[in-house]
């Protein structure tokens, strides 16, 4: 997904990065149905009893922070851009592998864009 050519992306992403949200995304959806089976339990259990239904509100919580998740997710999926690595870089930016060394060795990290960060081991 890429944004219109007159809007610039508000998210650049690795298609490492990309395939990663979407897999964040279905996970997410698979438990918003999850939890939907759960409200049906509990709303169920409820008219049998008179009184508060405590797995109702606990289930509307977790529904309310999937979908505030779900929320960001997407909201991330409509800005983003997917970025293709350099393959000969002359600086640092998303997708190159800089190398660092101190102290207690060297360290390989992936410059990953607006996502993340990975440590690359065995690069080098």
């Amino acid at each position: 997904m890429t944004n219109s050519p007159n809007v610039p992306p508000e998210y650049r992403l690795l298609p490492v990065d990309a395939a990663t949200l979407d897999h964040k995304i279905f996970d997410f959806e698979a438990q918003r149905i999850e939890l939907a089976d759960a409200i049906m339990e509990a709303v169920d259990q409820s008219a049998e009893t008179w009184h508060d239904n405590a797995p109702l509100d606990v289930v509307n919580q977790m529904k309310e922070f999937v979908d505030g998740e779900l929320s960001k997710l997407y909201g991330i999926q409509r800005g983003m851009s997917i970025i293709t690595p350099p393959t000969n870089p002359t600086q640092v930016e998303p997708g190159t592998i800089v190398t660092l060394s101190g102290d207690t060795g060297i360290m390989h990290v992936e410059i990953a864009g607006d996502w993340q960060g990975r440590y690359v081991p065995g690069r080098g």
